[in-house]
This record gives C-alpha cells, structure tokens and sequence, in this order.
C-alpha cells in the first residue's frame, strides 16, 4: 500500500520507499486519485480507501493518533494510514553522498558559506550537517519556512545558490540569487531553477562554480582589452597617426 501511495512522488524518500518494494517483487497499484502534499507527504485513494504517507506533520493535521507508535531517533520516518487510521511507518535512513564532505570541504576553501536546510527531523539534520562540516544546518522546515531562513543567509552573508531537488524546494529555489536543480528532480523544481545539473553528485556544485569564476575572468579580460583598444586608437588619433 505504501508503495502505491509513494510511487507518485519524486521526493528522495519516496523514491527509496518505491524502489524497495519494486525489489521485493511487489506490485504497486495505481490510484484513483492522488496528490502531493508539500512538506508533509502524500496521499491516494484507492477506491472506498483514502492512503496518507507523511511526516508527523502531515497525520497531526489529519487528527491521526500516532502516540502509541515508538519514537524513532534515526532516520526519517513515514507514517501510512488508512481511512484515518495509522497502519505503521516506515524508518527511511539518510545515507551520504561519498563526495559530500569533500564537496562542502572544497566550497569553503572558496570562501563560501555553507549551509543545509531540510524539512527532514533537526536532530537528523544536525548529525549529517556535522558529518559534511557544512557551517550550518536547519531542520523540521517547511518550504515557506525554508525561504524564511534563505533570505535570512542572505541579508547576512550576500548572494546566496540554493540547490535542491524536491517539490519543497520549488520556493526556495525561486527566491535565491542562483537557483540550481538535480536532473532527477521534480518537474517543478527544474523549471524554477537557473541551472540544471545533469547528474546528482556533489561535485558538480564545485565543477558549476569553476566554470563560472573562469567566465567572468574572460569577460573582465575581454572588457579591460577592448576599452584598452579604444582608448589606444582615441590617443593615436589624437596626435594624428590613426583616423577613421
């Protein structure tokens, strides 16, 4: 049930969630009747049946009593329940891109800030963004609440690239100086964004910002040679060796 409620979804958790019962064999379904709901998760109908698979967030906004589940303190959790009953969770544990650190590591030999923003639990987001060494990380944030906190960054450390991938991030994406999206995103957050990266590794962050410090110092070189040029033939027809 799961499966078929989350296979809707390009969320990075749904996905997984997908891909796990896709492993197993098992057969997703098609709903009726679907939709995303942002920051919190999904939902599906499936006949006489209404499926929500979300944070806590999405099952408290519903009137879904989740107090008799155990608490989890790793990973993110998914709550599936049907026709306003919680049926279980799913514990979906974050793993690290292997270039990650070394991304981040590389970005602030640059100079740049760096900073994580995720709807994802605070706790989970303070362990990754001690993990990649990121100056700072935020987390339990809805979109609305995500672009809070980037124009926040951005009146204190200046021009400020967003890269996200999620439906969630659409917002945020819209609202930085420089939005760039993963290729494997949802349709809304490619078409918001300035850049699109063809692959999701994180060291095409680092590769997008060396191609654009070397094209702007092409173009102040082109700049400083053509007025350099001009003002060589201004002199020059001035003292009458240049004419028209």
């Amino acid at each position: 049930m799961s499966g078929s409620c989350e296979h809707i979804s390009s969320h990075p958790v749904a996905e997984s969630i997908t891909s796990e019962c896709k492993s197993k064999g098992l057969k997703l379904a098609e709903p009726d009747k679907s939709g995303e709901l942002a920051g919190r998760g999904v939902y599906t109908e499936f006949g006489t049946n209404t499926v929500f698979c979300g944070n806590e967030k999405l099952m408290r906004e519903r009137n879904i009593t989740i107090s008799d589940m155990p608490e989890s303190s790793t990973g993110s959790v998914v709550y599936v329940a049907v026709n306003g009953r919680i049926e279980g969770r799913i514990i979906v544990s974050d793993s690290v891109k292997r270039s990650s650190e070394s991304t981040v590591a590389e970005l602030k030999s640059m100079g740049i800030h760096t900073a994580m923003l995720t709807g994802d639990k605070p706790e989970n987001a303070k362990a990754i963004g001690d993990k990649i060494g990121v100056d700072f990380a935020k987390g339990g944030l809805m979109p609305d609440e995500k672009l809070k906190e980037l124009n926040r960054i951005k009146n204190e450390k200046g021009a400020v690239m967003f890269v996200g991938d999620g439906i969630n991030d659409a917002p945020v994406l819209a609202g930085a100086d420089i939005g760039g999206a993963m290729q494997s995103g949802a349709d809304l957050a490619l078409e918001v964004a300035d850049a699109v990266f063809m692959n999701s590794e994180p060291e095409s962050i680092v590769a997008a910002k060396k191609i654009a410090d070397k094209t702007l110092h092409i173009s102040y070189q082109n700049i400083i040679f053509a007025l350099a040029i001009k003002a060589a033939v201004l002199v020059l027809g001035l003292i009458g060796h240049s004419s028209m």
